[in-house]
């Protein structure tokens, strides 16, 4: 008959570690009192003594939060998809046709966003020299005015949005000069 090694658990082993580092007993005593070889001790308290300063170092730290981050992150996309399979769901009324349309509609709206926020970057922030937030919010605000009111848009037939969707009288028009006069940036060309 063949000798069966005996498995201990995590917390097994590290109470036997931990006595030896308290260094109290010898290993002979805690072989005796716990049941187990020394030399499988040594190896479990080399093993504490290795790992104690990744226990408190701070890249574990970062990567424990990090997994936290993502972990979070993946919920909260769960709960997103969960709650677009129960609009669908409940909205299985339609037929595939109206549910492809409901779908390119939202997929038009994602590149109407995008086009928007490129633009704004282009004839605006990266125009101005910003010395403050509230300046840059300030000239933001002016700026979507602008876009909405003065400027002409090819998909609109050439209209402003606001000639198109709003009440003239709820937006304050700026005119093109006052919006291009404030604060530029200095032209810089690349050698």
């Amino acid at each position: 008959m063949h000798n069966l090694r005996k498995r201990h658990d995590a917390a097994f082993k590290a109470k036997v570690a931990l006595e030896t580092a308290k260094g109290e007993k010898t290993i002979a005593q805690l072989s005796s009192k716990f049941g187990v070889h020394t030399n499988q001790i040594r190896q479990w308290r080399k093993q504490l003594l290795e790992e104690l300063p990744r226990l408190f170092s701070d890249r574990r730290r970062k990567q424990e939060k990090d997994n936290g981050e993502l972990r979070s992150e993946l919920y909260q996309q769960i709960g997103r998809l969960k709650v677009e399979l129960d609009w669908l769901k409940k909205n299985h009324r339609y037929s595939v046709e109206e549910k492809r349309m409901l779908i390119e509609t939202e997929n038009s709206m994602i590149p109407f966003v995008e086009r928007l926020w490129r633009t704004v970057k282009y004839e605006e922030v990266y125009l101005h020299d910003y010395r403050t937030v509230s300046e840059e919010r300030s000239l933001l605000s002016i700026y979507f005015n602008f876009y909405s009111t003065e400027r002409l848009h090819e998909t609109l037939g050439y209209l402003p949005p606001y000639e198109v969707y709003y009440d003239k009288e709820l937006l304050i028009p700026v005119t093109r000069q006052a919006f291009y006069s404030m604060h530029l940036k200095q032209p810089c060309f690349l050698s």
